[in-house]
């Protein structure tokens, strides 16, 4: 129902209610009859609270409340990934530092408690057009919520620092945290980033003492000056442990490229994102609270930030219930093949927590690399990982990559990345292949063919039941011919154990080994294609097969990019005329898709899915 349609019922509802009671009560005023109208008309309104002590939530348990709180929280979480709407800022108290202190008496929780009442007023009356935190919602209905939500640290653990919202609510969380593990996000995807190979054909024309006569203050070259402000004030200096800094042994006193006797400025295009300086007063503000990182996922645009945030991490000590790490660089240049590390001033690899994270599960290093050799005592005992965009100079060696991967279960993702050297310098050193016996899940993107096939030589993955591919720097034949052979001894090849497999480019070229994977893809049960690139070879073979015999019988569930609702209504078809009926079909369709297309496919297969975007790069 519109709003106008709504608006004109309701009006004629009232209307007919009105003039029924005025002919009733002949004594009675239109003011006072329209006023008993609107009472009996929201006498059963849902939205409108029970009289006196009728509310069924009240009769809930304690305990109940806040698991739905806490239901409440991650459910606006999982929302806002899909928003895009920036917090606005939020103005709270600065709560004092003894509030973790476990024996607080009641007199002093009462007058916090009354501290917290003011300031969460304040809270809500300078809010404007954000989102209030669901925290902060549900700690104002009433004083039994406020009590609970106050009395449950878990609540306020989940830190999301976004611009826009300030230090101010994040130190409120933190306080009302307590002692509860914390999982933080810091994003800075909207960042500026700056192009290095510009800045260094900037840098070449000019020594320092030109730079600064000519007082040539690029905004990388402020930035670079800002982030060594930032690491003089935050670093102890003293550290026997600190690696060389910005590629100068001198760095807290030597002279930089524009750097200033002031504050450096800041950028202008800081007022949509952390600049280095704010970024340093996060920090400041969580790294106290290392021993109680449960999550810490941040990721930025551009190395300075990351290379702060490395640093930083250097001097902390042991990150005791650290669960997952991710670290995320998203350069535009991330799918570079060269050996080196670029800018050289930056390949400094630090060691996070002092390679102290026994309870690891899971870590991204996405175009960020570490001292892996001191880290491989926290990382070896992970369940997902996730090496991406390394170039040769920082990736592990071979042996520490082995004592790195070996005992991982769920994923290990490689884009661009994976152990340093060449098969030839692997056999040469006489490396017997890696053992990864729990290993469900395989992606491989990005690398060169001859470096792909090493890995299937060097990767004995026996219980595989996914792999994800995009190959796309020349001809696979020969990995895709390897795929459909034993390998390690075995008598059946990787393909035939698997139940999902991800197709989102392979240069193979050539029909016959399409047809050759897909007859070795017996157990197979899902199939991801996007058919903007080669991997649309899987799709037509699929759709006409060369054999009798069908291709990937038990397969059950496609996702599809780039084919048109006809075309995936002849792949159904196809399918069900072969007795093996799809039951859910995914489609992000080229074109557009005409309503009959539409609902042949959902008649067709019980669950149909219909989208227009492109896919979403994998975590």
């Amino acid at each position: 129902m519109t709003q106008q349609s709504y608006d004109r019922d309701l009006t004629a509802e009232l209307e007919t209610r009105l003039a029924a009671l005025l002919a009733q009560s002949q004594g009675l005023s239109p003011s006072a009859a329209m006023a008993q109208v609107t009472r009996d008309l929201l006498a059963h309104n849902p939205y409108n609270p029970p009289e006196g002590d009728k509310c069924p939530i009240n009769k809930l348990s304690d305990k109940l409340l806040v698991y739905i709180f806490d239901l409440c929280v991650q459910m606006e979480l999982e929302e806002k990934l899909y928003r895009e709407d920036d917090e606005e800022e939020w103005e709270s108290e600065e709560e004092s530092e003894d509030e973790y202190d476990d024996g607080e008496d009641d007199e002093q929780d009462d007058k916090e408690d009354d501290d917290d009442d003011d300031d969460d007023e304040n809270e809500v009356e300078e809010e404007t057009e954000s989102e209030i935190p669901p925290q902060i919602s549900i700690s104002h209905v009433c004083a039994r919520w406020r009590r609970l939500a106050l009395d449950t640290p878990s609540l306020w653990a989940i830190l999301r620092f976004e611009k826009g919202t300030s230090l101010d609510q994040h130190k409120m969380f933190l306080n009302r945290a307590k002692t509860a593990l914390l999982d933080i996000e810091i994003n800075m995807e909207h960042n500026i980033s700056c192009d290095f190979s510009e800045e260094e054909s900037v840098l070449e024309d000019f020594d320092d003492s030109e730079l600064q006569l000519h007082g040539h203050q690029s905004r990388c070259q402020k930035k670079e000056t800002e982030l060594i402000d930032c690491l003089k004030r935050s670093l102890d200096r003293s550290d026997p442990s600190l690696p060389t800094i910005v590629g100068k042994t001198d760095w807290y006193t030597g002279s930089y490229i524009g750097e200033l006797d002031d504050p450096p400025e800041k950028c202008s295009c800081c007022d949509c994102y952390y600049s280095l300086s704010e970024f340093s007063e996060i920090l400041d503000l969580v790294i106290p609270r290392v021993p109680y990182w449960k999550v810490l996922d941040v990721v930025v645009k551009d190395y300075r930030w990351m290379y702060l945030l490395l640093a930083r991490l250097h001097q902390c000590g042991p990150a005791d219930n650290l669960e997952v790490l991710k670290l995320f660089h998203l350069t535009k240049n991330k799918a570079t093949t060269e050996i080196v590390f670029s800018p050289p001033r930056f390949v400094t690899s630090f060691t996070p927590f002092q390679g102290k994270m026994p309870r690891l599960r899971h870590y991204v290093f996405w175009a960020v690399h570490i001292d892996w050799d001191a880290c491989v005592s926290a990382l070896e005992n992970a369940e997902r990982a996730n090496l991406s965009y390394h170039n040769e100079e920082v990736r592990p060696c071979f042996d520490i990559f082995e004592k790195m991967v070996k005992s991982l279960t769920e994923k290990l993702i490689l884009r661009l990345s994976g152990p340093k050297g060449t098969e030839e310098d692997w056999q040469v050193a006489e490396k017997m292949p890696i053992q990864v016996p729990l290993l469900k899940a395989l992606t491989l993107w990005h690398l060169l063919p001859e470096y792909a096939s090493s890995l299937l030589h060097f990767l004995d993955t026996p219980h595989l039941t996914s792999l994800s591919l995009c190959l796309d720097r020349g001809d696979y034949g020969d990995f895709a011919r390897e795929m459909c052979e034993g390998l390690h001894g075995r008598s059946k090849s990787m393909l035939a154990g698997l139940e999902h497999l991800n197709v989102r480019n392979l240069q193979c070229g050539d029909v016959s080994l399409v047809v050759q994977m897909l007859d070795q893809l017996s157990n197979l049960r899902s199939l991801e294609l996007d058919c903007d690139t080669q991997a649309d070879l899987f799709f037509d073979a699929l759709l006409k097969p060369q054999l009798e015999e069908v291709y990937c019988p038990l397969l059950e569930s496609v996702d599809i990019v780039g084919k048109t609702g006809e075309e995936m209504k002849r792949f159904v078809k196809a399918r069900e005329k072969a007795g093996v009926r799809l039951k859910k079909v995914y489609l992000y369709c080229r074109g557009e898709m005409n309503l009959g297309l539409e609902r042949w496919l959902r008649e067709h297969v019980e669950e149909f899915e219909l989208d227009f975007p492109a896919f979403v790069e994998e975590e």
